[in-house]
C-alpha cells in the first residue's frame, strides 16, 4: 500500500525555513550550520529537504522560490 503525501506536506518546519533564509543570504552549508549551531550534515539535510519541498534542483532556483514565497 503507498501512502499518498498530505497537501501541507511541502511546509517548511521551523529549523528548514531558517536554513532557507541563511541559503538565501547566499551562505554556504557550513556556514549555516555555524550559524544555527548544528553538524555541517545536519545543516545540508535542512537545505535537501527544502530543496525537495520547493520542487527545485539547485541553490538558485531555491533562492528564487524562497523569494518568491516571500521567506526572504
Amino acid at each position: 500500500m503507498t501512502r499518498k503525501r498530505a497537501h501541507h506536506d511541502d511546509a517548511l518546519t521551523p529549523r528548514e525555513l531558517e536554513a532557507a533564509r541563511l541559503l538565501a543570504q547566499g551562505l554556504m552549508i557550513k556556514q549555516v550550520a555555524d550559524r544555527m549551531g548544528i553538524s555541517f550534515h545536519t545543516a545540508s539535510r535542512h537545505a535537501d529537504q527544502v530543496r525537495l519541498k520547493f520542487g527545485v534542483h539547485n541553490r538558485a532556483m531555491c533562492i528564487l522560490e524562497a523569494q518568491r514565497r516571500g521567506i526572504v
